[in-house]
């Protein structure tokens, strides 16, 4: 029964009994459900039929089946990806705000130990998930193109690759790190939730600065997580200048081939630094000012990187000489 006993361990002898949690009953989870359906199931419902009978009556049927069958498998597929990150990362941040909330005498220490806050979780990583996920529903089309593209057998000269790199692969690779990193913050914002409720007392208190080091490791692990994409995300802009309005023709210019395609190569490299600074920072138990101060270096560093250093290569170098540096550039354009 849900209303027995939410506590997951038999409390000690010095601790109070919590019987009773929530109110959380059978009925109120069949109502709770039976609202869900009403509001958001039956005009799903209605949609699916009025879009199934239209394709029937024009004879489209596999058409239909053809955009809905690839659409709910990306559903499934990213939901099941994005709670199989967010699910083990608030679980742990409840167990761990557990501990520091009864250890810090912070009046919301049981809601940590009922079961149902157990459910809470469980319900809020699905919900997250599932509000992750219905935005790649819309991309059915890209995602069967990168699955189905083939080359096209013509290579081209900046880079040296094939035209159907561009059109089916890179569109697809970009969608999916930007969506990555949309996990990886949400799920570190939800897990600071969580502890900044376990801390409640300590916070309340003024307590700011001791932040247990179980709660830095965590957070500081997501985020060098989080750095690795962003490197991946410089890696993969490289291919975008192809697209760049830079120059004097459309495409990579000389500002871009010499200047911003070494930034990226550069800023890739120290996103990767970042996280292993990260990484050193929990090994080493530095402070939040540390870990602040090697982001902002980064900020910094890309600002230098991306608008100062192309900014002067292009009046300096190019402007002085435009024709003879963009001859190169305006051929590959033609």
């Amino acid at each position: 029964r849900f209303t027995d006993d939410f506590s997951d361990d038999a409390p000690s002898e010095n601790q109070p009994v919590f019987r009773r949690g929530f109110p959380l009953r059978k009925r109120t989870v069949v109502i709770g459900l039976v609202l869900l359906f009403v509001l958001v199931g039956l005009p799903a419902l209605a949609r699916f039929l009025a879009s199934y009978w239209w394709y029937a009556a024009e004879r489209l049927t596999p058409v239909f089946w053809t955009q809905v069958l690839p659409q709910w498998v990306l559903l499934g597929v990213f939901t099941i990806i994005a709670c199989a990150v967010l699910a083990p990362s608030l679980l742990l941040a409840r167990r761990r705000g557990r501990q520091f909330a009864e250890n810090s005498g912070n009046e919301l220490a049981p809601l940590f130990g009922f079961r149902t806050s157990l459910i809470v979780v469980w319900v809020a990583a699905i919900l997250l998930s599932l509000r992750l996920s219905l935005p790649v529903m819309d991309q059915w089309p890209m995602v069967l193109q990168f699955l189905y593209g083939k080359p096209f057998g013509t290579t081209e000269t900046i880079f040296g690759r094939d035209v159907g790199f561009y059109v089916f692969t890179l569109p697809f690779l970009s969608f999916l790190r930007g969506w990555l990193v949309n996990l990886l913050f949400v799920t570190i914002v939800a897990s600071a939730a969580v502890y900044a409720l376990a801390l409640f007392a300590a916070l309340k208190q003024g307590g700011v600065a001791a932040i247990p080091h179980p709660v830095k490791s965590h957070l500081l692990g997501l985020g060098a997580l989080l750095t690795v994409l962003w490197a991946i995300s410089f890696w993969l802009r490289r291919y975008d200048l192809l697209y760049s309005p830079r120059g004097v023709g459309f495409g990579a210019s000389y500002t871009d081939m010499h200047a911003v395609v070494w930034a990226y190569w550069a800023l890739a490299l120290l996103a990767l630094s970042v996280g292993v600074g990260l990484l050193a920072a929990i090994r080493a138990n530095r402070s939040w000012k540390f870990v602040g101060i090697m982001l902002l270096s980064f900020v910094a560093a890309s600002a230098v990187l991306q608008s100062i250093v192309p900014s002067l290569v292009e009046k300096y170098v190019v402007e002085p000489n435009e024709f003879h540096k963009e001859k190169p550039y305006i051929e590959y354009n033609i």
